[in-house]
């Protein structure tokens, strides 16, 4: 199911296409960690996608297949992983990748370390139907971090 969302421009994700131990097809997408929980990264930058999936690609050490790529959010099914979540969804807006003092990217299991701002969606139940509104005030803060 494709998803609907308000922004100001184009979203992206990272995803991989897997097939589980019991034949089925699974789509995984981009995740960070933190203490407690996990955020889906969504990229507010089409290039930074394409490089994160590529350098994902590259790296093979923790037994990681290839075969990441970077695909519109809207071709995305988001309400799936609600419903995998069972319970609200927590977004990693990243719009930029960290790097070292001597300006070197800062690569942690095989990524590029993000910047991102986070978002949580608490959504309806059921959450077919649901429009995602990516709210200004995230795109406010990551313009203030670039400036």
């Amino acid at each position: 199911m494709p998803t609907d969302y308000i922004a100001p421009f184009a979203l992206w994700i990272v995803i991989r296409h897997m097939r589980l131990a019991d034949g089925s097809h699974h789509t995984e997408p981009a995740w960070v960690r933190s203490e407690d929980h996990r955020d889906l990264v969504v990229f507010v930058s089409r290039l930074h996608a394409y490089l994160y999936a590529t350098l994902r690609n590259i790296d093979h050490t923790r037994g990681e297949s290839d075969g990441w790529q970077c695909i519109p959010l809207s071709a995305f099914d988001l309400c799936g992983c609600i419903r995998e979540a069972d319970g609200p969804l927590k977004c990693a807006m990243a719009f930029s990748f960290e790097c070292d003092a001597t300006g070197a990217l800062i690569i942690a299991n095989g990524a590029p370390r993000l910047r991102f701002v986070e978002l949580t969606f608490n959504v309806p139940n059921p959450v077919e139907g649901a429009v995602f509104n990516f709210s200004q005030g995230a795109f406010d803060v990551m313009r203030e971090q670039w400036e």
